[in-house]
């Protein structure tokens, strides 16, 4: 989940696998602090996704302890080949976006105590069998005046075959984190970055072709970004 220039949330997938059949049911829940006072607004859906994979508020929203949830649930019926849509390994779908009322907050799909218990946990069923797999999400916080908040880091090439270079990131310390869909550490390296830029490229030679996620930890917060590991012609 990340957030857009409007500051609607919006919500994807991101498949490690070919698929264009039936998205049978997809689970999940956002989570802000109540105190903030907001309530989310109505869900939106583009083509052809609201045929695939209809998706809707679940019940009102809950506040349990200092924080407020809204749990969405969606339910297809319809093959993505009929819709001549599908799904390419690695890419981002985007199923629905959410109306943010204000600029302010900070949103989160979550697993915790309270979704455990009101059936809100993540979940993902394609052909009616659990494909679930990891939450990730972006920063979704806005900054207001003068606030500095973690963003996307700027990563090339992408797809990359043998070293990344990464940018964009405060002067200091930087802890880089190379996950797979699965959550599973493939590389972890701590390293310096000077006027924004790591001090020498990642060596991604170990790594298998596929789509991974860059965890970037700094002063200013996590940030994450996708890649893509390729094969050299």
């Amino acid at each position: 989940m990340s957030r857009n220039a409007e500051g609607d949330l919006e919500v994807y997938v991101r498949p490690d696998l070919y698929f264009d059949g039936v998205f049978s049911s997809l689970v999940f829940t956002v989570r802000w602090d109540e105190a903030d006072g907001i309530s989310l607004g109505a869900i939106s859906q583009p083509m052809p996704q609201m045929v695939y994979c209809p998706t809707a508020k679940s019940g009102p929203e809950h506040t349990s302890g200092p924080y407020r949830y809204q749990i969405f649930a969606g339910f297809g019926a319809v093959a993505m080949n009929n819709v001549g849509a599908s799904w390419q390994a690695g890419d981002e779908v985007l199923i629905a976006t959410i109306d943010v009322p204000t600029m302010a907050g900070s949103f989160e799909l979550v697993n915790d105590a309270f979704t455990a218990g009101a059936n809100g946990d993540y979940y993902i069923s394609l052909n009616g069998e659990d494909r679930t797999g990891v939450i990730y999400t972006f920063s979704t916080a806005v900054p207001t005046s003068g606030e500095a908040v973690a963003t996307g880091p700027v990563v090339w090439p992408n797809p990359a075959v043998d070293r990344l270079f990464v940018s964009g990131l405060p002067d200091g310390t930087a802890e880089l984190e190379v996950t797979d869909a699965a959550g599973r550490t493939w590389l972890r390296e701590r390293r310096t970055s000077i006027a924004g830029n790591i001090d020498r490229p990642l060596d991604i030679t170990g790594l298998a072709v596929g789509a991974y996620v860059l965890i970037v930890r700094t002063e200013v917060g996590p940030a994450q970004q996708r890649i893509v590991v390729g094969r050299s012609e």
